[in-house]
């Protein structure tokens, strides 16, 4: 595939590359990412409500999102050392717009709770982060087409 076929490829090319070991290192961790999301919200969202017995299920619901977490910063690790020179430099580029654009809307959104809005928490940070980055990877992929 050349660079002019760049704009018709889909978005999942544009993420991981055209080689099949890039888009396998990055589903590999993208599906880790959403189980550690879902582990997160529901196992935040049963503690909240007292759905857990206390104990060890309790500790064990708190503990899983951090063991996943762990695993997809390797995953994400693999997929980064593994890729070719162009796709490290877009995550890196997308990365830093990730955690700029987290680190402007945090303190934004920490003067507007000051100023009377409602508190927001950790989990809507990680979900900034998400979100900004996933905006960096188009950003910066559409610089090299």
């Amino acid at each position: 595939m050349n660079a002019t076929d760049a704009p018709d490829r889909p978005f999942w090319s544009r993420c991981a590359g055209n080689t099949p070991r890039d888009r396998r290192n990055l589903a590999h961790a993208v599906w880790l990412y959403l189980a550690w999301t879902a582990s997160f919200s529901f196992g935040t969202r049963l503690l909240q409500q007292g759905r857990i017995p206390d104990g060890l299920a309790t500790w064990t619901v708190a503990a899983l999102p951090t063991v996943l977490a762990v695993f997809v910063v390797f995953a994400f690790a693999r997929f980064l050392r593994e890729a070719d020179e162009l796709q490290r430099a877009i995550h890196g580029k997308a990365l830093a717009i990730g955690v700029a654009g987290t680190w402007i809307a945090a303190s934004i959104y920490t003067l507007a709770e000051r100023a009377g809005a409602s508190p927001a928490d950790l989990s809507d940070a990680m979900l900034l982060l998400a979100v900004f980055y996933g905006l960096g990877i188009l950003v910066v992929s559409r610089r090299y087409r």
